[in-house]
């Protein structure tokens, strides 16, 4: 779904930390492609990384929360479309090749909204 300034509407299982006020992070973690997002203000890769993956649609997200078998919060989003066709960071790459997960779509800008972890 199109939105303002070219923006569609999805989703996005994110981590939250542990700590107070715990922060939301991507599912990658590590030193070369852990991102952050915020609540309503706009999240972009990292520097050397690729766009970020979003969901289509809500059930491609929860399946792939129930998938990792985490602790995933699943946030609405507005996302920017992204051109490119992988995932990568610094030291690894991700194609859409070897398959991703259902309802994918790579993003180059994430806004989170809000969290629907709990939505049916």
């Amino acid at each position: 779904m199109k939105t303002e300034d070219d923006y569609e509407i999805g989703y996005k299982c994110v981590r939250k930390s542990a700590e107070v006020g715990g922060k939301y992070y991507s599912f990658i973690r590590g030193y070369d492609g852990c991102t952050q997002y915020f609540i309503n203000k706009p999240t972009v890769p990292n520097p050397y990384c690729g766009p970020m993956a979003v969901f289509s649609d809500i059930k491609s997200a929860r399946n792939f929360a129930i998938s990792v078998g985490s602790n995933e919060s699943i946030f609405m989003v507005k996302y920017k479309r992204s051109t490119q066709t992988k995932l990568y960071t610094r030291y690894t790459t991700y194609s859409g090749v070897i398959g991703f997960p259902k309802g994918t779509v790579l993003a180059d800008e994430v806004i989170l909204l809000e969290d629907v972890t709990d939505e049916s």
